[in-house]
Parts: C-alpha cells; sequence; structure tokens
C-alpha cells in the first residue's frame, strides 16, 4: 500500500514537470512569427550594420532593432491566453549599436520590467529574463525602447513560457501525499498493535 502511495505522489510531481509548457519561441530567423512590428521596430541582420557600426560576431544572424540610428522608436507586440495568477517566465537576448545605452521596457499583462543594453559593435548579446504573473485571458506583451539618438536597442531569441503546474497538477500531487499519509498512518497504528499484542502475550 505504501508502495502505491509512493508512486502516486511520484507521478503528481512528475506531471509538475511535464505541464511547463512553452508558449512563445521566436528567434527572428524567418520573420516577427507571433510578433507584429510597428514603428521603427524593424527585422534586420548583422550583415546591415558591417559598413556603417563595426563588425559583428555573426554576420547571418536576424533580430529586431529599435529606433534606427537618429529615428522614433517603435514597438514589438504579441498577445496570449495566461491564467489568472500563474507565474509565467520570460527569456530573451538583448544588445545595442551605436553610442551609449537605450532602455527596453517589456510590458507583461502591466507588468514592466527595463533592461538597459551597452552599445557594442561586434554585437555581443547579454541574456536577460522576468518572471510575471498571468491576467487570466488575453495578455499583451510588448517591447519598446526608449528612441534615444545615436544607439539601437536589439532584441532577439524571446521565449515565454509558464513553469508552474497548472490546478489539476496540484490536485493530483495533494492527492498523491495524501495516499502517503494515510498510508503511513496505517503502517503505524499497525506497528502499536502489533507491540500491545506482544505486551499482552
Amino acid at each position: 500500500m505504501l508502495k502505491k502511495a509512493l508512486f502516486a505522489a511520484c507521478f503528481g510531481m512528475a506531471a509538475t514537470s511535464a505541464n511547463a509548457a512553452i508558449i512563445i519561441s521566436e528567434d527572428f530567423e524567418s520573420g516577427p512569427g507571433v510578433f507584429t512590428l510597428n514603428g521603427n521596430a524593424l527585422l534586420n541582420t548583422s550583415a546591415d550594420y558591417v559598413q556603417c557600426c563595426g563588425t559583428p560576431n555573426d554576420t547571418s544572424n536576424t533580430f529586431v532593432t529599435f529606433g534606427r540610428g537618429n529615428a522614433a522608436s517603435g514597438s514589438l507586440a504579441t498577445s496570449f491566453d495566461t491564467m489568472l495568477g500563474q507565474l509565467y517566465s520570460v527569456t530573451f537576448n538583448f544588445s545595442a549599436l551605436g553610442q551609449g545605452t537605450e532602455p527596453l521596457t517589456f510590458n507583461a499583462g502591466g507588468q514592466s520590467f527595463i533592461f538597459n543594453p551597452v552599445a557594442n559593435n561586434n554585437l555581443a548579446f547579454q541574456s536577460g529574463g522576468f518572471s510575471f504573473l498571468g491576467t487570466g485571458g488575453t495578455t499583451n506583451f510588448n517591447v519598446t525602447s526608449a528612441g534615444l539618438n545615436n544607439v539601437d536597442a536589439i532584441v532577439d531569441n524571446i521565449t515565454v513560457s509558464n513553469a508552474v503546474p497548472e490546478p489539476a497538477t496540484w490536485a493530483m500531487m495533494l492527492l498523491g501525499f495524501g495516499f502517503v499519509g494515510v498510508a503511513m498512518r496505517r503502517r503505524r497504528d499497525e506497528n502499536q498493535n502489533k507491540l500491545r499484542l506482544r505486551f499482552s502475550a
């Protein structure tokens, strides 16, 4: 009985990791994908910057740039369904070309997160990420830059995932641990009964 209960609990924990799902995974190599590009948020390749701004490490990479030199900024936007109160994870790469730094603001379900890429002429990327709580229903997600002169912020490889089990998974886990508790209590009672019989004999 105890082995079966432990199996049920382990099954619940295994289901927890299985329910972590990728919602968005976009590297922009085949276009904007699920994202809409607005204003001067544009798809560019590293090769576009070789003559003007330096020598990128990888001239075949495609990414999104914000501002296009001294032009006004734009935005990168999409939407997806989230569960109210569930934790979601966002990861991405970011960089900048030109001079100085240009803040990038990520908005997810009304929650804002700011990152500050520093311009470098070899297009070395940094890794960024944050977590946000689902709002329930359709959640808007967008990225904007400050639109500063002489610097372009860059974003690539955006991934959004939910890493927290859904309510059904929590219920399965609690049920499994409940079985473990019942089995352990039954075993304890059986051991106590054996002791009583031994002393009474």
